[in-house]
């Protein structure tokens, strides 16, 4: 009898709101849940547990090359921290790390302790694989006495002294293997930061003022103390003088956002100009007419951590403040069942597009944005956690020449493959992938 060949037929799939979600390939579904990934994390819709095992699923099926590329786009481009060590125990469990990928992992004297503290975590495992344990002892000759007081972590599950105690590191010279007795002796010279300075009783206001006159505060630092600093009565001159000599490179748009937030308005001219300051050393300007399009669905409420005062929704909305910076525009569209035009910019328009409710139709609005615009749009950008109802884009959406859907959560399932370019993660990173990405396009047309 002859034999009948059958298609593969594959079992439709659909996000949490009903819309029917592409099938994709492993590689595909290892960046989409890596790059926009706080470990242990809940998102709306799923709990940190289960993103975790499909990281672990999805490493076992791609090749170890591409694993490991994900896991230094992750730790270098996108600036996560602990799914990247999350990643090397996975790879540890496989028989596949290397002492050379550890070391240019950790970059934080933390690094070394939450790496262990994470492999070791299920109580089973006694010894340390010998790439892990090499690569980790490499990586103490990084650090200086300053760092290793900081991080020293003895109220932690695993100290730095437990890590000197488990990886052996080798010091290159006496110098050294001094400091690695002082860790292990607990006599490291305790740091002299802002926060010995505060916890030993010194006046907070001097402590602030000082090292805002010495341009010794970090920017992150800055940005996250505005509130205190103006609790402890410091001169409204003195921090806008800091704000004004911050490094701001590799600040993200959303810490901007959150310090102004949290300062009520006080520092805005300045934050934000600092904000737009970053975005133009760090971007080149894309070149002609931009759709932008931020999801202000009620799943975008979502925090991107359980401390974090920042929902998926304002690191959107941040984004979409630095456009003046990025690309030409005169609207931005917000939606959730409908779509909302606002011609504001900077904080403004990031408070228009951090207001987060409802449910999700995100065809239907990026159509009626299309058609209630004259002048042809040169690319669409839409940020989006991608849980939308059903439908379809018009005939005029895909004409248009360059279309991106930036997904900024780790659900399993998402609709935007196809059509669109897809990019995964909610850095500011994504514009310079953009930027790329339509540089390599032009000079293969040429």
């Amino acid at each position: 009898m002859a034999s009948i060949n059958k298609r593969k037929v594959s079992t439709p799939v659909f996000t949490y709101e009903g819309g029917k979600a592409s099938h994709i390939g492993f590689e595909e579904k290892l960046q989409r849940t890596v790059l926009c990934c706080l470990l242990n994390e809940d998102t709306f819709y799923e709990d940190g547990e289960s993103i975790k095992d499909r990281i672990k699923e999805y490493m076992g099926k791609v090749s170890t090359e591409f694993a490991i590329a994900t896991l230094n786009k992750a730790k270098h481009e996108y600036h996560l921290r602990h799914t990247p060590l999350f990643m090397l125990t996975v790879l540890a469990s496989q028989g596949k790390l290397t002492k050379e990928l550890v070391y240019s992992t950790v970059t934080r004297v933390d690094d070394i302790t939450e790496l262990l503290a994470m492999y070791l975590a299920d109580g089973k495992k006694k010894t340390l694989p010998k790439q892990l344990q090499k690569g980790l002892a490499m990586s103490f000759d990084k650090f200086d006495e300053y760092q290793f007081g900081k991080y020293k972590g003895n109220k932690k599950n695993v100290s730095l002294k437990d890590a000197v105690m488990l990886c052996h590191p080798k010091a290159p010279n006496d110098e050294k293997n001094a400091l690695y007795k002082k860790i292990v002796d607990n006599s490291l010279a305790t740091p002299l930061t802002w926060e010995t300075e505060l916890s030993a009783g010194k006046d907070k206001k001097t402590v602030f003022e000082n090292l805002l006159s010495t341009n010794k505060l970090g920017a992150l630092a800055l940005l996250r103390n505005l509130r205190n600093m103006e609790q402890a009565q410091v001169s409204q001159h003195a921090i806008v003088d800091g704000i004004s000599k911050m490094n701001v490179r590799g600040i993200m748009p959303y810490n901007f956002y959150t310090a102004n937030k949290h300062s009520d308005g006080t520092y805005s001219k300045q934050l934000e100009a600092a904000m737009l300051r970053a975005a133009r050393e760090t971007f080149d300007k894309l070149e002609g007419y931009t759709l932008f399009m931020v999801d202000t669905s009620g799943s975008m409420n979502n925090s991107l951590a359980g401390k974090s005062e920042v929902s998926r929704g304002e690191a959107a909305a941040s984004l979409a403040a630095i456009m003046d910076e990025v690309c030409e525009f005169d609207k931005v569209y917000t939606f959730d069942m409908d779509a909302h035009a606002t011609t504001s910019k900077g904080f403004a328009l990031a408070d228009r597009c951090s207001r987060c409710s409802g449910g999700t139709n995100l065809y239907g609005c990026t159509n009626s944005a299309v058609r209630a615009n004259t002048r042809p749009f040169d690319r669409v950008i839409i940020i989006t956690d991608e849980q939308s109802i059903g439908g379809s884009f018009d005939k005029a959406v895909l004409r248009i020449p360059h279309k991106y859907i930036v997904n900024v959560a780790p659900h399993q399932f998402g609709i935007s493959y196809g059509d669109f370019i897809h990019i995964s993660g909610f850095s500011d990173g994504i514009f310079k992938y953009i930027a790329e990405y339509e540089k390599m396009g032009a000079k293969s047309e040429e």
